[in-house]
């Protein structure tokens, strides 16, 4: 006798012959790649008639890893045996369940697959008949325990244990998205939502709070991540809008900063998701939550965007978001973020309309989202064992003494002045230098306030170097 999960898809089943082999052979890979990264070591796995069999010597572990798994409906851990008559279900059914049923109202339920020379009832009623004597009693409508086996062709499983799973189509069988994402409430649970129905989810954050609101974000964004993004390695981008806030309250009348900056973001969004491929964008919104997501507000946002907005909390109200949030196990996390917005009007415009959208941004300078995406950095989420390898940044005091100094800026600018021993380099030279520089040694990059630095460091990272970049870049020091 072996104790087995049972794993069986929701609406996989439901698809056409073609699309459901591709979508079990997508959520084989899922748990394979769920297991792995949980420190399953051994496994097996086998699809047998609409079910997943897995075999581990971590059942438990391993049971509460595939909850989180999209594309999963239900799961059971049962005890499998081989039988050749009713017989032998009903003794060994005897032997497993006579404690359980115990001094207890209870019911038997079974399911059956395959040919045999019997049915449910069948069992139901001999089984039934053999645990009377142990129990207090049958209560077909609502039993203390519930016996349930199922009977697929000469095997037998014993159910164990049950569990609704995480629902859901398996993460990677409807594409790619890119998410604007804050780590507040809306955003958290639209990033779970979206996996839920099959998307990979990449996600683009604005960063005006420095270091302390990325690492608050990211924090938020990982603990997502490594609980439901099994299958894919989802990317975190950062984007610094410091100077799009700035150019903003400079040059925006208040009560249209909200609007304008939500615009500003999708743009930027846009043209990320422009070069990764990515054919929709998605946000957190919900209708009539504040003041920029009232219906006309959100249409005129909507405007500034050139591909598709996927919503997927748009008709939640706030507790429904939160509840959704406390479900998933992210309510803590989520709560311990800061709001960090700085130009949050005091009377914001509820109804704006395109002419008024227009006049306001024909004083601002719309094309510094596109040109900031450039300099954006990026987190392989996951496999960030912690958020505080964060610390991309150094300070001159703090560069060792063998460490390789390259100074990205203009020859011009690196002439006036460097840090002695810097080495000035193109920025794009460097980029494509990255897989030739020795692992064993330490790099500082600096440029000219931290930014583009930023973004080579977190490539270079990605490649296994030891890279930090000039906190405050060379102006910061000159």
């Amino acid at each position: 006798m072996t104790e087995i999960i049972v794993i069986k898809p929701g609406e996989i089943t439901l698809k056409s012959r073609r699309v459901r082999k591709r979508f079990e052979e997508k959520l084989v890979r899922n748990i394979k790649s769920a297991l792995v990264r949980g420190g399953i070591g051994e496994f097996k796995i086998k699809v047998q008639r609409g079910r997943i069999l897995l075999e581990t010597h971590e059942v438990d572990r391993a049971f509460e890893i595939l909850k989180r798994i999209f594309g999963i409906s239900l799961l059971l851990i049962a005890r499998r045996e081989k039988f050749k008559g009713i017989e032998d279900i009903v003794n060994r059914g005897e032997e497993i369940f006579r404690e359980r049923v115990k001094g207890k109202k209870f019911a038997v339920r079974v399911k059956r697959t395959g040919f045999h020379r019997f049915r449910s009832m069948d069992v139901e009623r001999a089984l039934g008949g053999r645990l009377y004597r142990y129990s207090d009693g049958v209560d077909l409508t609502d039993p203390d325990e519930l016996v349930e086996l199922e009977v697929v062709d000469d095997v037998v499983y014993f159910v164990k244990r049950k569990e609704r799973g995480a629902g859901g189509l398996p993460v990677g069988s409807e594409g790619k998205i890119l998410l604007l994402f804050s780590g507040g409430f809306d955003s958290s649970v639209a990033f779970y939502l979206l996996m839920k129905r099959g998307l990979e989810v990449d996600l683009v954050s604005f960063i005006f709070g420095g270091e302390s609101q990325l690492r608050q974000v990211l924090s938020v964004a990982k603990e997502i991540a490594d609980r439901y993004s099994y299958g894919y390695d989802p990317t975190f981008y950062a984007i610094d809008f410091s100077e799009v806030i700035a150019d903003i309250r400079k040059n925006v009348k208040e009560s249209y900063r909200n609007i304008i900056l939500k615009r500003q973001m999708l743009r930027s969004a846009n043209a990320l998701a422009d070069e990764k491929g990515i054919i929709a964008v998605a946000t957190g919104d919900s209708i009539g939550q504040v003041a920029s997501q009232t219906f006309d507000n959100l249409v005129i946002s909507s405007l500034a965007s050139r591909k598709p907005i996927i919503r997927p909390v748009v008709a939640l109200d706030k507790q429904e978001i939160v509840d959704i949030a406390r479900k998933i196990g992210i309510y803590e996390r989520v709560s311990a973020i800061r709001e960090y917005c700085q130009i949050t009007p005091r009377h914001p415009v509820t109804h704006a309309t395109v002419e008024g959208i227009e006049r306001q941004e024909r004083r601002i300078d719309l094309d510094l989202p596109l040109k900031l995406v450039s300099k954006r950095i990026s987190f392989p989420i996951t496999k960030m064992e912690d958020v505080r390898m964060l610390n991309y940044q150094i300070k001159p005091e703090e560069i060792p003494e063998d460490a390789v100094i390259f100074d990205i800026r203009d020859r011009n600018d690196f002439e006036e002045w460097h840090i002695p021993g810097s080495i000035n380099i193109d920025e794009m030279e460097l980029y494509e230098k990255i897989g030739e520089l020795d692992r064993e040694r330490i790099y500082v990059v600096a440029c000219y306030r931290g930014g583009r630095s930023m973004a080579l460091v977190s490539e270079m990272r990605k490649r296994g170097l030891k890279a930090y970049s000039l906190k405050g870049g060379c102006e910061a020091y000159r």
